[in-house]
């Protein structure tokens, strides 16, 4: 049987195969019910009235011919009915065993003649497969992203590494740490963007101005940027808010002139997180391509913009997994302030 399987697996018949053994339970399971209903309404109705004359020798040889055509005609419709219910199944079948095989292309194909569950049921699955196949798009396009922007620190580790072995010394050895501590910071925004694609989230009730104070410290910045409007609570994840806070952070240092303000302000339903920096601000339409992995912006006299790496990518996707949006824009006079909401925590204190 195994060899069977793969044989019809090989030549792709196999959703065919599945789709019939399916037609074929769903016609007996009805054809079945429609039978027991027949014969179970024809021995009532004798039971009820019964002929009051008693049997008639050709009685049986005239009832045998109506039977047997109402048999047919039954098992006709059971028939019918089992195909228009398999056939939205078998359509099912046949895209899931190739989005399965990799063919990301595969869609539910119906005619526009076809309306009510049919439809949505096609609809459903295209949306799904449009879904997926955008998913592995991105996936692959980050992934070959991620890929080029690792090998330019690894490069420079190389150099440094041979620079080291002929003549040692702290300058080479605190960029070495520089590189190695950018690889970290890579892999870090990746593996925190795998708990958000896959909804692993701790959602509890949280002081937004303790986890402000927080991402400062970790930067050693003071705790006198941060300005604070209202008694702020969120709904969060703690680590992916602080990890949200920590590239708005940095980006404001490596890309912006280093951070004015870290503003935190209580708005309907929401809290909202601004990092001010001091740097020429976003070139026109820069704003919304700000949150594309590793968009690159033109560098200034002052040395800052190159890639943005996945830092502000990831503050959007934890925005986003938060109830909220990321924003970026240009402050007036010079710079740009970066932002994200949340949910605020519910009023009677309940995690949301």
């Amino acid at each position: 049987m195994r060899h069977v399987y793969r044989e019809l697996q090989r030549r792709g018949l196999l959703p065919q195969v599945r789709a019939w053994k399916l037609h074929r339970r769903v016609f007996l399971l009805i054809a079945s019910a429609i039978l027991l209903t027949a014969v179970v309404v024809s021995v009532t109705a004798h039971w009820v009235n019964p002929s009051p004359a008693g049997p008639h020798p050709g009685a049986a040889r005239h009832t045998v011919l109506p039977v047997a055509l109402a048999v047919i005609v039954l098992w006709a419709i059971a028939s019918r009915i089992a195909w228009r219910l398999v056939r939205p199944l078998r359509m099912v079948i046949e895209v899931a065993e190739q989005l399965g095989q990799g063919n990301l292309k595969a869609r539910a194909k119906l005619s526009r003649r076809r309306r009510g569950e049919e439809r949505v049921l096609a609809k459903s699955i295209n949306r799904m497969a449009d879904r997926i196949e955008r998913q592995l798009a991105d996936q692959r396009e980050l992934l070959a992203q991620v890929s080029h922007e690792l090998r330019t620190p690894l490069g420079h580790l190389r150099l440094l590494v041979e620079m080291a072995r002929e003549a040692p010394s702290d300058k080479t050895l605190d960029e070495m740490d520089a590189e190695i501590a950018e690889i970290d910071a890579l892999v870090g925004d990746l593996l925190a963007s795998s708990r958000v694609s896959f909804e692993a989230l701790t959602f509890r009730e949280l002081d937004a101005a303790e986890l402000a104070v927080r991402a400062l410290e970790r930067a050693h910045l003071p705790a006198e940027l941060l300005h604070v409007t209202g008694a702020p609570r969120i709904s969060a994840d703690a680590t992916l808010v602080i990890r949200a806070l920590g590239n708005l952070i940095e980006n404001a240092q490596g890309h912006g002139g280093g951070v004015a303000a870290l503003e935190l302000t209580q708005e309907p339903g929401q809290v909202r997180f601004a990092v001010a920096d001091h740097g020429p601000g976003f070139a026109a339409g820069d704003e919304s391509r700000a949150f594309d992995p590793f968009f690159h912006r033109a560098r200034s006299e002052d040395g800052s913009g190159g890639s943005l790496g996945l830092g502000l990518a990831l503050v959007a996707r934890i925005a986003a997994a938060h109830g909220g949006e990321a924003r970026a824009e240009n402050r007036a006079g010079s710079g740009a302030c970066v932002s994200f909401t949340v949910r605020a925590a519910p009023p009677d204190g309940g995690a949301g």
